[in-house]
C-alpha cells in the first residue's frame, strides 16, 4: 500500500485517538498531522505493511498527545505565584554553600539533584535522562539529600527551617490529563480493584479505567491465598505510566521504611541481565507458576515456561536462567536453565 492510500484511513485514526486523550480538536488536529508527518519520514523503513504502519503512527500519537498534556501541566505550574526571599545576603551565603557541598558529591548524586532540583524534572523524567530507573533516582536523592544537609551543619550553616510535611490525600481522577500530571510522581490515587486479567495484572477503577501492577513477585496483599481475593479491595496506588491501550498503569504507593526496601530491590534487580543463570530454590508453586529465591531476590517461572512431566516442588533446588527484567516494578521472570 502507498503512503497515499494509508494517509486518510490513518489521519482519521490518530485524530480521534488524540482528541480522546487531549479534548480538544485543535490541538488533537495538531498532533495528527505531525505524527502523519513522522509517518511519511520512516514510510520505506516500515515496510508498507498498514497493520505495522497503524500501530507506530497510533504509538506516535500517544507520546505527541502525552507530551501536549505534560506540558499544558507544566505551563499552569510555572503560572502560579513565586515566593520571594526577604533576606537575600542570606539567602545569597546559603546558595554558595549548597553549590559548594554539591561539588562534593559523587558525580551520579549530582547529576540527579542538577535534573531534579534544579531543572525541576519529575523523578521519572530524570529517570530517563540517566538511562536508570526511578528507583535508583530516588536512591540517589536520597543519600545526596542526606550529604548535603550534613555538610551544612558542619559549615555552620542552617537552611531555613522545611515547611511541615503533610499527607497526601488520596485523589480520584477524572481525565487522562490528570494521568498523565500524575506519572512518576507520589501522589496517591484511590484504586478500587475490580478484576483480574493476568497473575499479577488486575482491572482498576481511579475514577478512570486503569491496570494495577502489584510491585515486585511477592504478594502481601494477599498472602499465600488466591490474588482472587484482592477483588473488591480499595487501597492507595500511583500512576507509573499509560499503557498501549491508552489506561493508566498504577502499584502500591510506598512511603518510609518500605519504599526504602523497594528501592533497594529495584536497584538489585537493574543489575540483573537476560541470560544470567543462578542456583535457586523453589519457594511456592501457583496455578500460573513457581516463585524461585535466588541471590537475595525472587521471580517467577510461568507456568508455560515449566514441563508438566516434571513438576517443581516447594524447597525444590532449581538452575534458573533470568529471562525478563521489570526494574520499575521490581520484577524478575526466570525459565529453567537447559
Amino acid at each position: 500500500m502507498s503512503f497515499h492510500d494509508a494517509f486518510t484511513p490513518l489521519l482519521s485514526r490518530s485524530r480521534r485517538l488524540a482528541y480522546r486523550l487531549l479534548g480538544d480538536d485543535d490541538a488533537a488536529r495538531d498532533v495528527a498531522c505531525e505524527a502523519l508527518a513522522r509517518l511519511l519520514e520512516h514510510w520505506d523503513s516500515l515496510g508498507h505493511d498498514l497493520d505495522h504502519c497503524t500501530a507506530w503512527t497510533l504509538r506516535v500519537t500517544r507520546n505527541l498527545a502525552v507530551d501536549v498534556l505534560r506540558r499544558r501541566a507544566r505551563e499552569r505550574e510555572l503560572s502560579e505565584p513565586v515566593l520571594h526571599v526577604a533576606d537575600t545576603g542570606s539567602e545569597l551565603l546559603l546558595r554558595m554553600a549548597i553549590l559548594d557541598a554539591v561539588r562534593g558529591l559523587p558525580e551520579r548524586q549530582r547529576r540527579v539533584i542538577a535534573l531534579r532540583y534544579l531543572l525541576d524534572q519529575s523523578q521519572a523524567d530524570v529517570a530517563r535522562a540517566l538511562g536508570v530507573t526511578p528507583g535508583t533516582v530516588a536512591t540517589h536523592a536520597s543519600r545526596a539529600l542526606s550529604s548535603l544537609r550534613a555538610a551544612l551543619e558542619k559549615s555552620g550553616i542552617r537552611p531555613y527551617p522545611p515547611r511541615e510535611r503533610t499527607e497526601r490525600s488520596a485523589v480520584k481522577v477524572t481525565s487522562m490529563e490528570q494521568v498523565v500530571g500524575l506519572i512518576g510522581t507520589d501522589q496517591p490515587v484511590t484504586a478500587h480493584i475490580t478484576g483480574r486479567q493476568a497473575p499479577l495484572v488486575f482491572i482498576a477503577d481511579i475514577g478512570v479505567p486503569a491496570v494495577y501492577r502489584p510491585r515486585g513477585q511477592r504478594p502481601p496483599r494477599w498472602g499465600e491465598k488466591s490474588p482472587d481475593t484482592l477483588i473488591g479491595a480499595e487501597f492507595d496506588c500511583v500512576v507509573l505510566d499509560v499503557d498501549d491501550e491508552y489506561h493508566p498503569v498504577i502499584t502500591d504507593a510506598l512511603t518510609g521504611e518500605a519504599a526504602e526496601r523497594f528501592n533497594r530491590r529495584q536497584e538489585e534487580v537493574s543489575e540483573l541481565r537476560v541470560g544470567q543463570r543462578f542456583t535457586g530454590r523453589v519457594a511456592q508453586v501457583l496455578r500460573f507458576g513457581a516463585l524461585v529465591d535466588f541471590a537475595n531476590l525472587r521471580g517467577l517461572i510461568h507456568v508455560s515456561d515449566l514441563d508438566p512431566a516434571v513438576p517443581l516442588t516447594s524447597g525444590q533446588a532449581v538452575q534458573v536462567e533470568v529471562s525478563r527484567i521489570d526494574p520499575r516494578l521490581a520484577r524478575v521472570n526466570l525459565r529453567i536453565a537447559q
